[in-house]
């Protein structure tokens, strides 16, 4: 889950916005994460990426742990390029995504 409120960008600005999804790549950093319940983690363009220019990194203690699927990347890019916070919340529920 992803959720995020984004103020000050004029009359079409969203008070926020609350994406279902999967931590995409988790299955690579589950030797360094283990996700728990309602645990917050923080999501971050990530500005290295040579494979996509859009990549959104989450982030716990400094450390990606997962990216945000391509599908909603670049949504998700856009909200915190124009001033976004970001954050993401873990859940042990399993969705069946077809990308992911």
């Amino acid at each position: 889950q992803y959720s995020r409120s984004l103020r000050g960008m004029g009359a079409a600005a969203m008070d926020s916005l609350r994406l279902d999804s999967v931590i995409r790549g988790h299955n690579i950093y589950k030797a360094i994460w283990t996700r728990f319940t309602g645990e917050i983690l923080c999501v971050e363009q990530e500005a290295r990426n040579t494979a996509d220019c859009f990549a959104v990194a989450v982030v716990k203690d400094e450390t990606v742990v997962g990216h945000v699927p391509r599908e909603v990347s670049r949504l998700v890019w856009h909200f915190i390029e124009h001033g976004g916070t970001v954050t993401c919340e873990a859940s042990l529920l399993w969705r069946n995504f077809a990308s992911c």
